[in-house]
């Protein structure tokens, strides 16, 4: 959607990857969280959202979108951490 690179795995979680360097929160990522967490429904095929990053997130970011229902997860070429 909207040139994101997103795919659903076998759980039913939507696993949305984002290249940056580092994420504040903003009220731009604040409305792009809405609407991801808005595609979650326990009955739909999206039942939860994941966001993988290259880079980093700040704690508030990560506190934020977790409050939202939304994971995330720092990716490197190699490793997940």
């Amino acid at each position: 959607e909207q040139g994101i690179l997103c795919a659903l795995d076998a759980r039913g979680t939507l696993v949305v990857a984002v290249s940056l360097d580092y994420a504040i929160w903003s009220e731009r990522l604040a409305e792009r969280a809405a609407e991801f967490a808005s595609l979650a429904k326990p009955e739909g095929p999206i039942k939860s959202v994941m966001l993988v990053v290259d880079g980093r997130l700040s704690e508030r970011a990560a506190r934020e979108l977790l409050q939202r229902g939304i994971t995330s997860s720092a990716f490197t070429l190699g490793s997940w951490q």
